[in-house]
């Protein structure tokens, strides 16, 4: 009987030890987990050119070649449900970082929705915006909680419009993010947009 009761005791106690290190290891992702991710992003646009003068003139497309530009999910708010953001953009000569954009999240922190609108002005005097609904997607490390070591977006849909002198344009964008592990933060984004 007292053989019994031990090898129960001990039994309890390795099920106990079991279910602790299982439940931490394999906690879920939560949103402040995604703080600090850096993302690399593919942004083309497609569009066309407009109004037609005179009318019934050629059409100008404006497909222009993919860039790159990084992209960083800062402060989570967890009051308003969401990223302060900073966006990263190359103008040919300096990388400029764009501060006080926000991601309003819907979902859960694998797997959520967000809408990117962001606009600014490029150095001829032109106007762009962006609006773009995106699907972010991560995942963490089996037996790091709160580590992320997989994610990306991928745009839903999305638009710009730009604004020139001369005239104007509109179209679809593509804009996907690929993840930067945080080892190699300090590698792979130019100093101008790490360091404020």
């Amino acid at each position: 009987m007292r053989v019994r009761s031990v090898f129960f005791s001990l039994l309890l106690v390795v099920a106990f030890v079991g279910f602790v290190s299982v439940g931490i290891t394999h906690a879920a992702l939560d949103f402040v987990d995604w703080s600090g991710t850096w993302f690399s992003v593919k942004v083309s646009e497609t569009g066309k050119a407009g109004p037609v003068v005179p009318p019934g003139g050629n059409v100008v497309t404006n497909n222009e070649t993919t860039a790159t530009a990084y992209l960083l999910v800062d402060t989570w708010e967890v009051t308003t449900a969401t990223y302060d953001v900073v966006y990263c953009t190359f103008n040919g000569s300096v990388w400029t970082r764009h501060t006080g954009l926000e991601w309003l999240v819907f979902g859960k922190p694998e797997n959520f929705l967000t809408l990117f609108v962001f606009d600014y002005e490029e150095p001829e005097g032109t106007t762009q915006l962006f609006v773009i609904p995106l699907n972010v997607t991560g995942k963490e490390k089996p037996n790091t909680v709160g580590e992320i070591n997989s994610a990306s977006f991928k745009n839903l849909g999305g638009a710009f419009i730009e604004q020139r002198v001369d005239g104007g344009s509109m179209g679809s964008v593509k804009f996907t993010g690929s993840f930067i592990k945080p080892t190699q933060v300090g590698d792979k984004v130019p100093p101008g947009c790490r360091i404020p």
